[in-house]
């Protein structure tokens, strides 16, 4: 026969009866209240360890009308540098009292949507979002933020007035990328990624070409591989520019993905990199490592970004304003040269 656990399940009132005394009493003792006697609390600890009871944090929250529980929700765990940052975002939330929840939404803004209101369901003290390509829920994130429980973004721009940002630059980065490979003596610098439409890096491209200019180098649309942020499409697209003649002795790429799919097919190419083709890529994602080269990359610092979103929520959740003010924090990223020759990364300057 199944145990019911439901019907089955220590709760302070079974605690209670046990003991003789009021639940009020099991409460308190197991909040270690000042007017319980330690006699009792031992008596009360002992016998909730013995049964296995466990508190029931959502009746806790209707009390508190605090949750203890904040609410991340990211594309994807696969990508190295979300999955820093959960990591990170989990450690420092701990060190603050708080225990997190991970949600991904697949650049899909239905899901994204269900994320947040599963959260919400949740009683959840606040919310971390790397909002999907598009915006398309910022009127919601800012109906929540209006209710008292701050939503902070990170990595991704929401242009949502209310909402605070914290992120790297990427007018500064792409300016640093740039210098870099032309100092390595690379002047035909081309761009591999989506350059129309909403999705995030479109800025990176806008950014690209307007430091390109001020560089002193020329912008020629045909060393533009125009792919998604999928390694197969960025493979056959550089293939395709490659075999098409596109000229470019150095390529950014919009992120490890795109960096990743156009480096294979430069090496399936016959092309050498560094000598013939040298990439640059924001993100410092790991799977760029795979290819065997030497790059240029941008370290996205997820620690920082963990750290100072975790601390803006913290000042949020114990400050008495009614009015939070939205902050854009652009934390410092580092220029690193992944030098295969010497088998090391050198780390090159903050930006």
């Amino acid at each position: 026969m199944k145990t019911n656990y439901r019907e089955n399940k220590v709760t302070i009132k079974t605690i209670s009866e046990i003991l003789g005394v009021s639940p009020a009493t099991i409460s308190k003792a197991l909040r270690n209240s000042t007017d319980i006697s330690e006699e009792m609390k031992k008596k009360v600890r002992d016998l909730s360890e013995k049964l296995g009871y466990q508190p029931n944090l959502m009746a806790r929250s209707l009390v508190n009308k605090k949750s203890g529980m904040l609410g991340v929700i990211i594309p994807d765990i696969n990508i190295s540098y979300y999955s820093f940052l959960v990591q990170y975002i989990y450690e420092q939330a701990q060190s603050k009292g708080y225990e997190s929840i991970m949600m991904f939404h697949h650049e899909d803004h239905k899901k994204e949507r269900k994320n947040i209101e599963f959260l919400l369901s949740l009683q959840v003290d606040g919310i971390f979002i790397d909002i999907t390509n598009g915006n398309r829920n910022c009127d919601l994130l800012q109906q929540i933020h209006q209710t008292r429980i701050p939503i902070l973004c990170f990595d991704r721009n929401p242009n949502c007035s209310e909402l605070s940002l914290i992120a790297p630059d990427v007018d500064k980065e792409t300016a640093e990328l740039i210098n870099a490979i032309v100092k390595n003596g690379k002047k035909r610098i081309g761009y591999v990624g989506v350059i129309k439409g909403d999705d995030v890096t479109v800025a990176r491209f806008q950014s690209f070409k307007k430091h390109l200019k001020n560089s002193g180098l020329e912008f020629d649309p045909k060393r533009v591989v125009e792919c998604k942020p999928d390694i197969d499409n960025a493979e056959e697209r550089m293939r395709k520019a490659l075999r098409n003649g596109n000229d470019a002795d150095a390529f950014i790429c919009a992120g490890g993905l795109f960096a990743f799919g156009a480096g294979k097919a430069v090496i399936q190419e016959g092309l050498k990199m560094p000598e013939d083709i040298l990439l640059g890529e924001y993100g410092n994602n790991n799977i760029v490592k795979r290819l065997g080269v030497s790059y240029y990359s941008t370290d996205h610092s997820p620690e920082i970004i963990a750290k100072q979103s975790v601390d803006l929520m913290h000042y949020y959740l114990t400050d008495d304003n009614e009015v939070w003010e939205p902050q854009q924090i652009f934390v410092p990223s580092k220029l690193i040269y992944h030098d295969l020759n010497n088998h090391k990364e050198v780390f090159l300057k903050t930006i």
